[in-house]
């Protein structure tokens, strides 16, 4: 099972910029706008980082799962973060679609990883998520925290669940802020500077999801 979630996590992580840019180019013309080229999201060393990186992730869920479905819904949770902070990245907006896939997946895994009550915690999570980032879209303007990245915490909430999502904030945290200083410190940055928060918050998710595989 080691080998065959392994190579079906480097054919998905091969076929994750492609996706990515399916979904952009679906997502733009629903807005009636042209998605630039821009050769960076389509590069063969970013798909075999893709493919070596989620091929490890899915082997390596497969090696330590007790309960092969668990491991899988995972895996596959981590497939879906890697999605959602490239679309951000490249256009600014993350996908319902994938905030849907994420919400069922993370259900399921929820309750196939840590039992039936766990899913209640886990809604507890994306109740209290979703309160604190639309407490912080307020303080800071909603131009600047979208309503696509409170719903995206609310779906992450309930994916990681008690006490995970604690882990995957400490690390959107961690990141956030060191990206900061550096491109400050590099002046490529200043106080005004707009970030999709998108990558960060699935960064936070995606090495929880890791640290959890492993």
């Amino acid at each position: 099972m080691t080998l065959i979630l392994g190579i079906a996590g480097a054919t998905l992580g091969f076929a994750i910029p492609y996706v990515a840019n399916s979904i952009a180019i679906y997502k733009c013309r629903k807005k009636k706008t042209e998605l630039a080229p821009d050769e960076r999201y389509s590069a063969i060393y970013l798909k075999l980082g893709f493919c070596v990186l989620n091929g490890c992730v899915w082997g390596i869920s497969g090696y330590i799962a007790d309960y092969m479905p668990a491991a899988v819904l995972m895996a596959f949770l981590f497939t879906t973060a890697l999605l959602v902070a490239i679309i951000d990245l490249r256009i600014r907006i993350v996908p319902n679609e994938l905030l849907l896939v994420m919400i069922v997946t993370g259900t399921a895994f929820q309750a196939m990883k840590f039992g039936y009550t766990a899913i209640l915690l886990s809604l507890v999570c994306m109740a209290v998520m979703v309160v604190f980032f639309t407490v912080v879209a307020g303080m800071v303007g909603f131009d600047k925290v979208g309503a696509g990245d409170v719903k995206l915490a609310g779906a992450m909430g309930l994916a990681l669940g008690y006490p995970n999502i604690l882990t995957a904030l400490v690390i959107m945290s961690a990141v956030f802020v060191v990206f900061s200083l550096i491109g400050l410190i590099l002046r490529k940055l200043t106080l005004k500077s707009m970030l999709p928060f998108a990558p960060f918050m699935m960064i936070g998710m995606i090495f929880t999801l890791a640290y959890m595989a492993w």
